[in-house]
Parts: C-alpha cells; structure tokens; sequence
C-alpha cells in the first residue's frame, strides 16, 4: 500500500499499524520524527544549511540542459519563485512598470499550467516514488502581509491536507512536513529539502529542482541537480509547441489556457487559488 504524499518508506509501517493514532496530523508527526532520526546528512529542523560557499550562492542560472533523456529524470519545481522571475523579467523589460499582482490568487494557476506540460516527458522511467514525476512545491501567504483572512485559511487547509496528484503533477505546499509557522516564515524551500532527501535516500535519481532562489539552488546541490526558470521556459518552449507558447505568454500576463485550467482542478485547490 502506497499512501500519496506520504514517503513510500513509512508507507509499509502505516498499513501494518505500526503508527498510531492515524489522521493526516499524526502522519506528518511520524514522517518528520523518522527524518529527524535519520542517518548523518538529514535535516535538522531550525538548524540552517551551510553546505556551500559564497560564490556558490552567488550563482543564480542554471540554465544547460540535462545530460539524462528525460523520460529517466524527475522534476520538482519551486513554484513561487518560478512566478517571481517571471514578475522580474517584466520589470527589466519595462522599468516604468508597475506591478501590483497577488503571488497566491490566480498566478499559482498560470505556474500549474505550465509546469503539468513535463509530465508528458519527463519520468516515464523512474525508480519507485510517492509522489508524481513532476512536483509542484507552493509557499503558503502570510497572515502579516496579506489583507485576506480568507486566502490565509484556504491556504493553510491545503497544507495541513498534504499533497496531492492533479493532472500528471505532485502540489505540495509549504508546512506540511516542515512546521515553520513559529518563525513566521512561509517560503517553502525547507519543504523542499525534506522532500528531496525523502525521495534521494534510499535510490539514486535523476532529480532536478527548479528554483530561482540562489540559497536554495545551493543547498538543494547535494541533493539534485539544479536548473533555473529560464530553463524550465526554454524547455516548455522547445519541447511543447504551440501549447508551450501559450503557457509561457500566461506566465507574462495572458490569459492563454487560465480558465481552461481551472476546470480540470480539485475544488478545494481551485477555492485557494482564487481566494482574494
């Protein structure tokens, strides 16, 4: 029995009632307690990752392709930060420009659309795994910097619910495996270096992140290999056709396939990303 979004380690340790108590809260209790306890190398929580040098994390492109066919690797993507080097690219085009958009209503879809076009390719060979090839990791809004209790709410239900498969793609979110909510951060780059080191432990990936966030680009190293945003574009671009195009073009600002991707989403996912 293999439960999503639960490592496939633990997965045979819950069908034999080995974890008590059951429910969505005590699974992410005894997954984080298993990390904790792992071999040398696992992440502590609130112990910071120092594992590489300055000029390391200086290095924010990632951007040659892979040397793997794709149908051996994995991908899972830093979504918001996908989002945001999209809003950057704009800036630089236009300095007068003025963006005043929600990082969690609506573009969460325009990133989704895109990122679902990897799954046609990518992890068709691939060792066993509890999520999907391709995985969508989320940061959650923070109730400090945000007007909308109700986005907050929605947000956070999609976190305590785990992640789930939608249409070819893993969504995770931020805290779920990882509690940072006493520190009041949101970023969901902890959540990632949980999820790698789940999936990288016990077989040897071809696992790639996309992020455009340098420290995580470095600390996810030991782990995968890393590419930037601007290769996932070139990717899409090369790889999908007039559908990639029209991806990409939604990720400047169109309207290309928003609404066509909303009906294809689970309710509680759509309520989240529409929530303002």
């Amino acid at each position: 029995m293999v439960l999503p979004g639960c490592p496939q380690a633990f997965a045979g340790s819950w069908s034999a009632g080995l974890f008590p108590g059951g429910g969505a809260s005590s699974s992410r209790l005894v997954i984080r307690q298993a990390l904790e306890s792992g071999p040398e190398g696992t992440i502590k929580p609130g112990k910071l990752w120092k594992g590489s040098t300055l000029r390391e994390r200086e290095v924010s492109d990632y951007n040659d392709p892979l040397e793997w066919p794709r149908e051996t690797c994995e991908v899972m993507v830093d979504a918001m930060s996908v989002t945001r080097w999209y809003w950057k690219k704009a800036k630089k085009a236009d300095q007068e420009l003025v963006l005043t958009h929600d990082l969690f209503a609506y573009w969460p879809i325009r990133v989704f659309n895109m990122i679902k076009l990897l799954s046609k390719e990518y992890g068709k060979e691939k060792p066993p795994s509890p999520w999907a090839p391709v995985v969508a990791v989320f940061d959650l809004p923070n109730a400090e910097q945000t007007w909308s209790g109700l986005q907050v709410k929605k947000w956070k239900n999609l976190s305590r619910q785990g992640p789930r498969y939608v249409n070819g793609v893993t969504l995770a979110w931020s805290q779920t495996f990882v509690d940072m909510s006493a520190s009041g951060k949101m970023r969901c780059d902890r959540e990632i270096l949980y999820m790698l080191e789940s999936l990288t432990r016990d077989f040897p990936r071809r696992q790639v992140l996309v992020t455009g966030c340098k420290y995580l680009a470095a600390d996810a190293k030991r782990f995968c290999t890393v590419r930037s945003p601007q290769w996932l574009e070139q990717e899409i671009l090369a790889r999908h056709g007039q559908e990639g195009a029209a991806a990409v073009k939604a990720m400047e600002g169109g309207p290309e396939g928003v609404e066509e991707a909303l009906k294809g989403l689970p309710q509680k996912v759509k309520a989240a990303w529409t929530a303002t």
